[in-house]
């Protein structure tokens, strides 16, 4: 194994390796480090040929909230190996040939160590696994918008129209720049991530004035009201982070407009997949969404705690909202 201290040192070949995983790639990782202050670190894995096989990004985090699918607040120090941003990615490429000795690494870490965005089956490292928040995607098969909202039953279409109708003095624009992107657009989602039950680390505003993702800016009568960021991985758009103005967004449905905006965006330029991400399951499930079932696994160096983890894992497990909603006339209901 070798341990990379920064994201600007990996070399060429963990891109290769993380492939179509925008959240491992280093140029996504260098922005990272620069937006957070947890510390990070880089770990590779080559076999016996000397060829790497497997990757992994840890960073330790001196307060994660365990038991944040519950009423309660348990915040404990941990290590995280995953990417701890609103991303549906996995932290980690296993490859078959060093699967051992990164189950070996995962093992000889102390405390407490969190995988999320698990979707392999079997166990991992004598870690305990529980259900996590799921990806809702929605797939963009409609040749434009007027016919994705025409595939819809009455009553979801009804919904959306009623939305737009509400929005129609917003006006939409993505940045030429995101160097522009203003301080009142990061107060809002500074203000949503105070509020958020699930949380997850806060970015500076260098994150949303980099190259990484798309910035969408809504307005109203030239005032600010709302954002999105998107990224656009290959034929995948990614929703990423979102901000708005909630004194207006009753008035406006400025968070259901950002989103309908984007899968317009999405149909219009040929993308194939809409990635919603894990929170506001219901609304985007409203919107046809689709899910995506992932796992979170856990484990403690101390055998009594890791005990305790299998026995509370069931009650602090993620229960998704039922995936009930037959949104498109196509679809057999349930």
């Amino acid at each position: 194994m070798i341990r990379i201290e920064h994201a600007r040192e990996l070399p060429g070949e963990w891109d290769d390796l993380a492939a179509d995983n925008y959240a491992l790639q280093k140029r996504f990782l260098t922005v990272l480090e620069t937006a957070t202050e947890a510390e990070k670190s880089y770990h590779l894995f080559h076999d016996g040929q000397g060829r790497l096989d497997s990757i992994v990004f840890l960073q330790r985090v001196a307060k994660f909230n365990l038991t944040q699918y519950t009423p309660f607040n348990v915040p404990v120090a941990a290590n995280l190996l995953h990417v701890p941003l609103s991303v549906t990615r996995p932290g980690m490429v296993l490859g078959e040939r060093t699967r051992v000795q990164v189950e070996c690494f995962v093992k000889s870490l102390r405390g407490y160590s969190l995988i999320l965005n698990w979707d392999k089956p079997g166990t991992f490292a004598d870690m305990v696994a529980g259900t996590m928040s799921p990806q809702v995607s929605l797939r963009l098969r409609w040749k434009s918008f007027d016919d994705y909202l025409a595939s819809q039953r009455s009553a979801y279409r009804h919904r959306l129209q009623k939305a737009l109708k509400k929005g129609r003095e917003l006006r939409f624009r993505f940045l030429v720049d995101n160097r522009e992107f203003e301080d009142v657009y990061h107060s809002f989602y500074l203000r949503l991530n105070s509020t958020s039950r699930i949380r997850i680390e806060k970015l500076d505003i260098s994150w949303f004035r980099s190259d990484l993702g798309r910035i969408l800016i809504c307005e109203h009568d030239g005032k600010p009201q709302g954002f999105a960021q998107a990224i656009e991985n290959g034929k995948e758009l990614v929703w990423a982070f979102v901000g708005h103005c909630q004194h207006d967004n009753a008035q406006r449905d400025i968070y259901l407009n950002l989103i309908l905006r984007l899968i317009r965006h999405g149909i219009e330029n040929g993308f194939e997949v809409f990635e919603m991400g894990q929170t506001a399951e219901e609304a985007k499930l409203r919107l046809g969404g689709t899910y995506t079932h992932l796992q979170a696994l856990a484990r403690h160096s101390f055998p009594l705690m890791h005990l305790g983890c299998r026995l509370i894992m069931p009650m602090l497990a993620c229960k998704p909202v039922p995936d009930i909603f037959r949104v498109f006339r196509d679809e057999v209901p349930a």
